[in-house]
């Protein structure tokens, strides 16, 4: 399975709300996607998603880690370790804004995390 195959099969699971589907569909494809950050990112919200919040922050890190310029990677790692109050988390989802401003999700993540954080007026802007 190609990985544009596997994100679109992991996304239709998470879609039901089968997340435990989710979770086992990319973990058994993981050593073949090791140091793919969509991959990790995809992995990192099913395990949140079921609750497994330590190993989702390490899938986000992972991510983060391997360096990608991907908006939505940004977004989503982003957001996964700014539940934790991870000090990265402002600095990451800023440059996912700043990388694509006209992109929804990078604009919504990094909104939430500064309303969230007390920064009303900058959340609005």
């Amino acid at each position: 399975m190609d990985r544009d195959q596997l994100l679109e099969q992991a996304l239709a699971l998470g879609e039901e709300g089968n997340w435990p589907g989710a979770a086992e569909l990319l973990r058994d494809h993981l050593e073949d996607f090791a140091q793919d950050a969509g991959v990790l990112c995809w992995l990192g919200v099913a395990e949140q998603e079921l609750g497994m919040g330590g190993v989702a922050y390490e899938r986000f890190k992972h991510a983060l880690a391997l360096g990608s310029d991907d908006p939505y990677v940004l977004a989503t790692a982003g957001n996964g370790i700014a539940y934790f109050d991870d000090p990265e988390a402002e600095k990451t989802l800023r440059t996912a804004a700043l990388i694509a401003p006209d992109l929804a999700v990078t604009r919504l993540m990094y909104g939430t995390y500064l309303a969230r954080e007390g920064f009303t007026d900058q959340a609005i802007e």
